[in-house]
């Protein structure tokens, strides 16, 4: 893909990434692309949260607490990630890959119907 930016409008070729629509043209996602970068981003995510956890426990239980509107989570908090930190990521990178591609594919098909 290239972009070229000058006085004119900027110009966008791609070839199959692009959609034309009544003389427009619209971007088209690659469904695997942001799949791809949603399940990483958010493996990252996962991983840095499960350190944070085990560094500082008491903030992050503050933080969990004012993400659940103050729900008492001291009876089912165990602080850091134990056994379970695996499953955790694994079913965190997937349902963001799932998430990711869903969404992308959903928005092409919207795209080419103008709904």
């Amino acid at each position: 893909m290239s972009f070229s930016f000058g006085r004119e409008t900027p110009h966008i070729s791609s070839g199959e990434n692009v959609i034309k629509k009544e003389g427009v043209r619209i971007m088209k996602i690659r469904e695997s692309v942001l799949a791809n970068s949603l399940a990483l981003t958010m493996g990252v995510v996962y991983f840095t949260c499960a350190i944070l956890i085990g560094i500082f426990p008491e903030v992050s239980k503050t933080v969990a607490i004012s993400w659940f509107h103050g729900m008492d989570l001291g009876k089912i908090w165990t602080g850091a990630a134990r056994g379970n930190f695996t499953l955790g990521l694994i079913t965190t990178v997937a349902g963001s890959w799932l998430v990711g591609y869903l969404f992308a594919f959903l928005y092409n098909k919207m795209n080419k119907t103008g709904r």
